[in-house]
């Protein structure tokens, strides 16, 4: 109330009885709708007015978070908007993953990842993310992609060593297949090519890679 008038001189009306009509309806149904609600509706007003009870509900309950609400909530975008942030591509992959979780154990585990996270670049500052890039594919050595290996793979498995090293804080060992050689029949072009594999292993160790047969 003194917030649309000038305070003092409003305090000083108040209390002799000259301000004007409104101000004291004003300062009376506060006090009464204050009284009424909070001394004789406690429990109605935060079950049917406060909107925190119904927000935790929805939050807690594992049926409540549908695509419906996800769509009012336009979780798709506030994903989209946290992807352009990440600065690789195993960042955005993790965040297309993302799904609201409705378990405390859950959501207590990605807040103290957070926190050490937080920690970590207080400590660390930047973080070398940007090298870093999806080589599940070199890993998985798969024979139906068998091809020699070039080397710009290299350079992505070395970049993604080296920001692993940086947040591990000791050496990283990467152990893959690789091809060894393809040899094709000239006088079967149809046929599959032989290929022979070799077990190898990547060490990252003070900023340094190593390759070496295993």
């Amino acid at each position: 109330m003194f917030y649309f008038a000038d305070a003092p001189t409003l305090l000083v009306e108040l209390f002799t009885g000259q301000a004007a009509f409104v101000a004291y309806a004003f300062i009376g149904s506060l006090t009464a709708t204050t009284f009424i609600f909070g001394g004789f509706m406690q429990e109605q007003v935060c079950t049917y007015m406060c909107p925190w009870p119904r927000i935790q509900a929805a939050m807690m309950d594992p049926h409540a978070i549908d695509a419906h609400s996800q769509g009012i909530l336009e979780y798709a975008k506030v994903k989209a908007m946290l992807a352009g942030y990440a600065a690789s591509s195993l960042g955005r992959s993790a965040i297309g993953t993302l799904e609201p979780m409705t378990r405390f154990d859950l959501v207590a585990a990605a807040v103290a990842e957070t926190s050490e996270l937080r920690t970590v670049l207080q400590r660390k500052g930047r973080l070398p993310m940007a090298g870093m890039t999806d080589v599940r594919p070199v890993v998985a050595g798969e024979e139906g992609a068998a091809s020699i290996i070039e080397p710009h793979v290299l350079r992505d498995v070395r970049n993604t060593l080296l920001g692993i090293e940086y947040l591990w804080g000791a050496p990283v060992i990467l152990e893959t297949s690789e091809v060894q050689s393809i040899n094709r029949d000239d006088d079967e072009p149809d046929a599959e090519p032989a290929v022979k594999w070799q077990r190898v292993r990547y060490t990252m160790k003070d900023r340094k890679l190593s390759r070496g047969l295993i």
